[in-house]
């Protein structure tokens, strides 16, 4: 095997297997809402030169379709994460329509903007994206609602990375991902 790469891992295990063989790469939920990543598995792999894949969001963003908690359908697994609890559902939307407003203002989608918030947080995060090459030959956008240190300094004030959204899973899923 040349190459291999972690999901869901955290900084000891990604420290545990890199010490054995090479990591290449980390794949695990990151995005303007979902930060766990940030203050030890980030860090960590730009350290040991390891990509980080950030995968999709288990959530809104973009998905502006879900209005409400009572408009998730009851087959819709996030009526069961954390975050879609109606106590935390006003506290989720202020991110979204914060990256709304900006992406309004730039001509861009909510979607774009996110993406490229993602791509600005490092040169080892490549994000999984509809955008990125791939089968369909889709090209990176990277022009298009491209947030200035400004726009991300705006992004940061409405919803620091410091304040969770509440967990972003059950509590016994998150568990697996700590060994």
């Amino acid at each position: 095997m040349r190459h291999f790469g972690l999901s869901e891992a955290a900084a000891d295990t990604i420290r545990r297997a890199h010490a054995v063989q090479p990591v290449a790469a980390i794949q695990s939920e990151y995005s303007l809402w979902t930060r766990d990543p940030e203050p030890e598995v980030l860090p960590l792999c730009e350290e040991l030169g390891i990509g980080f894949v950030p995968g999709p969001t288990r959530g809104r963003l973009p998905d502006r379709k879900v209005a409400s908690m009572s408009s998730l359908g009851v087959n819709d697994l996030r009526a069961g994460y954390p975050r879609f609890t109606p106590r935390r559902w006003r506290p989720t939307t202020a991110v979204v329509e914060a990256v709304e407003l900006l992406a309004a203002a730039k001509g861009a989608t909510a979607a774009q903007v996110a993406l490229a918030w993602l791509l600005a947080r490092g040169p080892n995060i490549v994000p999984i994206s509809a955008h990125a090459p791939g089968p369909r030959g889709g090209k990176p956008r990277r022009g298009r609602g491209e947030p200035s240190d400004e726009d991300i300094a705006a992004i940061e004030a409405r919803w620091p990375g410091s304040r969770s959204p509440g967990e972003r899973l059950p509590p016994a899923v998150l568990k697996l991902s700590e060994r």
